[in-house]
Parts: C-alpha cells; sequence; structure tokens
C-alpha cells in the first residue's frame, strides 16, 4: 500500500499492484505532514500541521485508534517514525522537539 496526503488533510490510499487508490478519508483539519504504515500494514500513523498525531485503522479508517492533540506545542510537528518494535513513536517539529510517544 502507498497513502498521500495533501494539505486539506484529506489521505489517499493507494493499492500498490493496481495503482488504484482504495480508499480517502480526512484525517486533519490540515495539511498532513507525515503518514507511517505498521509493518502488517494493518494501521497507520498520521501526524497534522493542526499538530495532531493520530493511529487509523487502514480497514476501516473511521476507527480513530488514538489521537494526541497540539503533540507539539509551539511550531508545525512534521516527522514520525516508529521505534523498532513498534511500541513507540518519536515526532519532531518546528519547535525543535524530538517527543517520544506510547500507544
Amino acid at each position: 500500500m502507498l497513502a498521500f496526503g495533501g494539505k486539506d488533510g484529506i489521505i489517499d490510499i493507494y493499492d500498490k499492484a493496481t495503482q488504484k487508490k482504495t480508499k480517502y478519508f480526512k484525517a486533519h483539519q490540515s495539511a498532513v505532514t507525515d503518514i507511517m504504515f505498521t509493518s502488517d500494514e494493518s494501521q497507520i500513523v498520521t501526524l497534522g500541521a493542526d499538530k495532531c498525531l493520530k493511529i487509523f485503522s487502514v480497514e476501516d479508517p473511521k476507527k480513530t485508534f488514538r489521537s494526541k492533540d497540539r503533540c507539539h506545542g509551539f511550531g508545525v510537528p512534521n516527522t514520525i517514525c516508529f521505534h523498532e518494535n513498534e511500541k513507540y513513536i518519536v515526532s519532531g517539529g518546528e519547535d525543535n522537539c524530538v517527543k517520544l510517544w506510547t500507544f
């Protein structure tokens, strides 16, 4: 799967094999700044200029597993990555902070 986020907060998910859009959903109130899938591609983690970090089910994006509002106090958060065991998510932003999240 591939995922793309837009300035409108919408995420489009595509099937790599068919190159067709399989899902799309509104994830954020403003631009999506980063996206990651879990290793099993069952969940998608998103970060937005609205300062929210969210985890969605790929099967049913209406299910938001977790949401961290205002995850970076000052400035836009712009990058996320998983710790190798996927128990932690690391985010960084324009506030010059790196934050560790457990979910």
